[in-house]
């Protein structure tokens, strides 16, 4: 026993003695203050349509943090239990954990074993590096002590189970909810909360898509952790076990880019005029594009008018051009009722980061613009038909400006249903 006891005590001094050094820069660093605001997680945000689903996310990342309240009792249990049993009992860092995981090392001359609370995980996530040094860790279990005289159990809780990283860029609980079985969190089983629960301990070996099989095989030791500390009975452990696992197929939305790079240019040029930033020079420019990025993280709403059917048939009408001498264009649907653009093409075929010919092609609109600013206003005040005669003889602006009809044409009365002729044009917008 006492050659057992003298074996391990040398161990250990072999192991201090290796880790010298970097005690030793401890003394020369200045630990990172703890920032708290760093806690307010960046969000997804949402491009709705006039029905306010969504048609774009910005997956900046791909998160959507909830209230601890929101989030079930067992989901809570599964991360608890399996990573750190005395979360409501410790500051900060559990010295028994932190043994054990010193001994293992040293037997291995190396960090075999993080021996890291709940507390410890969310300040390495939050604001440290996964670097595995005893340095980081020393920092790590100061930052760790001043997160839990900061703030209560609950709320450091709440705020890892919305950090941690569930793979394939899903960040939180609900992201990983929605992202492996389309549902919020509330909506799952127990069997899917403790599927959700397998991966974060290691992203890239319980990837679902990846590695189902060793997924499953992880939920069901945390099933059976549960039984074993008494959250569930054998029977409901057991019955979680044997629930199939159906994954839901990626998020895949329409592709609307048309409409999308109008809305992004009119929140850039919001945000632009929010902040008084101005963007004539290429580093004023990068702190535009800084702000929208900020405020993109904050999990905003970008409410708009498109009308998805409206949006797709003007889209394929655009590209019928396609086929036709290489010709380009570009529309836009306005509903008058309500003054909103419910469809809007940038031209054919167009993708995002094309040049947009709907709202970045400033050009006259020729004849274009007759029927909205004179023939509709007329019909409309008039309650006129299309085959009404209007006077069209030439309209003189000044003794020198008058304008003519194409090909010199001057005729005293027209229908309305010739609607070019510059004359009638101008005898119209006198009414």
């Amino acid at each position: 026993m006492i050659g057992c006891f003298i074996t391990l005590l040398s161990i250990i001094v072999v192991q201090l003695a290796n880790v010298r050094e970097d005690l030793n820069k401890i003394q020369n660093v200045n630990t990172p203050k703890l920032n708290t605001s760093l806690l307010e997680l960046p969000q997804t945000s949402l491009i709705l349509d006039n029905n306010e689903k969504p048609i774009y996310e910005y997956r900046v990342p791909f998160r959507k943090s909830l209230d601890l309240e929101e989030i079930p009792h067992i989901l809570q249990q599964l991360f608890i239990q399996s990573e750190d049993q005395f979360f409501y009992q410790h500051k900060g860092f559990d010295l028994t954990a932190i043994t054990r995981a010193f001994i293992l090392n040293a037997k291995h001359n190396g960090i075999e074993q993080g021996g890291s609370t709940i507390t410890q995980q969310l300040v390495r996530n939050v604001y440290l590096t996964h670097e595995q040094t005893y340095s980081r860790k020393m920092n790590e279990l100061i930052l760790s002590y001043q997160l839990e005289k900061e703030f209560s159990k609950d709320k450091i809780l709440e705020t890892y189970l919305n950090a941690i990283y569930f793979a394939n860029q899903a960040y939180g609980v609900e992201a990983a909810s929605k992202t492996y079985f389309a549902k919020t969190v509330g909506e799952l089983s127990t069997a899917e909360m403790a599927f959700i629960a397998a991966i974060p301990n290691n992203p890239t070996l319980y990837d679902p898509y990846k590695n189902f099989e060793k997924t499953k095989e992880r939920q069901e030791r945390l099933l059976s952790i549960l039984a074993q500390q008494e959250v569930l009975t054998n029977e409901e452990a057991e019955k979680g076990k044997q629930e199939k696992i159906v994954l839901a197929s990626p998020t895949e939305y329409l592709s609307y880019d048309n409409y999308i790079s109008f809305v992004e240019r009119e929140m850039r040029d919001l945000i632009q005029s929010s902040y008084s930033l101005t963007d004539e020079t290429e580093v004023q420019q990068k702190a535009v594009e800084a702000k929208v990025a900020q405020v993109l993280q904050k999990g905003v709403k970008i409410y708009t008018y498109m009308d998805p059917s409206t949006q797709k048939n003007t889209e394929n009408a655009l590209d019928l051009l396609s086929s036709k001498d290489e010709l380009q264009g570009a529309s836009v649907v306005i509903n008058h009722k309500e003054n909103s653009i419910i469809a809007l093409t940038g031209g054919v075929n167009y993708s995002r980061g094309d040049f947009h010919r709907g709202f970045q092609a400033v050009r006259q609109p020729g004849s274009t613009i007759k029927p909205l600013l004179s023939y509709a206003p007329y019909i409309e005040r008039k309650n006129s038909s299309i085959y009404d005669s209007v006077d069209a003889r030439t309209v003189c602006f000044t003794s020198t400006y008058c304008p003519s009809n194409y090909g010199g044409q001057n005729t005293e009365l027209l229908p309305l249903l010739l609607l070019c002729q510059n004359h009638l044009t101008l005898q119209l917008s006198n009414y």
